[in-house]
């Protein structure tokens, strides 16, 4: 939106100056460059919608597991996160960032590298430096790494 705001400002005053002749003609590059600028933006659409579709709830998780998801958009990154209790402002703690999404996508995730066994765990998966372009998983899940017990 910038930049057709921009060209439009530069033309009208360049425009003004030389006629009507030269009104049509800007205003035909103006129509080139608005069509050329439209296409490639529409081709990098930002992500605006995330979904997180594994872990989303009601999973028990050990060791290493895919934390995957879904995007509305074939390029950008996200940043993970996960959440432990109520999930408020401070609770999230960072997995990784500027993952790779094309559409979506999957990382491995060490769950022994989490806050410890609890059944209160969620996973954010946001657009890269935005908390506001992400998704929450649905409902809690646990995360328990203890090992086996060998009675003698």
């Amino acid at each position: 939106m910038y930049v057709y705001i921009i060209f439009l400002i530069f033309y009208k005053n360049k425009i003004m100056k030389k006629g009507f002749k030269k009104l049509f003609s800007g205003l035909m590059g103006l129509f080139i460059v608005g069509i050329f600028f439209g296409v490639a933006l529409q081709a990098h659409a930002a992500i605006t919608t995330v979904t997180v579709v594994s872990p989303n709830g009601g999973q028990a998780r050990s060791g290493t597991n895919n934390i995957t998801w879904t995007t509305n958009a074939a390029t950008g990154n996200v940043d993970i996160y996960y959440c432990l209790g109520s999930c408020s402002i401070g609770d999230f703690h960072f997995i990784s960032g500027s993952v790779a999404n094309s559409g979506g996508g999957s990382f491995s995730w060490d769950t022994t590298t989490a806050g410890g066994d609890s059944s209160g765990y969620k996973i954010f998966v946001t657009k890269e430096g935005s908390f506001l372009e992400g998704d929450l998983s649905d409902t809690v899940f646990t995360v328990d790494n203890t090992g086996p017990t060998v009675n003698a």
